[in-house]
């Protein structure tokens, strides 16, 4: 991963990967593009991934904005797709809070998703959006998770 500065706040970044694994080769490469400012946040990232013969893209879209010194609201949206046989699409968005405990190393993330327009070409069931999402042509759902994360 590379990043530039460009001017205080506004971040460019360019990222990639070659990995090995027992299923085969994963290539990624991608690129994002960042905003700061003291209350706020926007990122946008891009990516082109191929694992085990399946090509992908995707797009990333996160804003928070700083609600007081310690908690912080947060949206994400997410778009990927497949772009080789069987083609498949699936959008996300997240909405969520999280909480900065002392330091701000320490937080208490919760978030809603709501999963939605999975679909594939010719009813083809959209299992290889990424590996995770077992969804079948033109479905939804949604997931709330609360964590506790913390960087070392």
């Amino acid at each position: 991963r590379v990043d530039w500065t460009i001017i205080e706040g506004l971040k460019l970044a360019a990222f990639g990967s070659n990995s090995q694994s027992v299923v085969g080769n994963s290539l990624r490469t991608g690129g994002d593009i960042e905003y700061t400012c003291p209350k706020m946040l926007v990122r946008v990232a891009g990516v082109s991934a191929k694992e085990i013969g399946i090509e992908k893209t995707g797009m990333v879209a996160d804003v928070g904005y700083n609600l007081t010194e310690k908690l912080q609201a947060v949206a994400r949206f997410e778009n990927y797709q497949v772009t080789t046989a069987p083609k498949s699409s699936a959008r996300a968005t997240s909405l969520g809070l999280n909480y900065m405990f002392e330091g701000n190393n320490l937080k208490l993330q919760l978030a809603h998703t709501m999963m939605n327009h999975f679909t594939s070409v010719g009813g083809t069931p959209s299992a290889y959006v990424d590996g995770t999402y077992k969804l079948g042509s033109n479905n939804a759902g949604s997931l709330t998770v609360l964590s506790l994360q913390t960087t070392l």
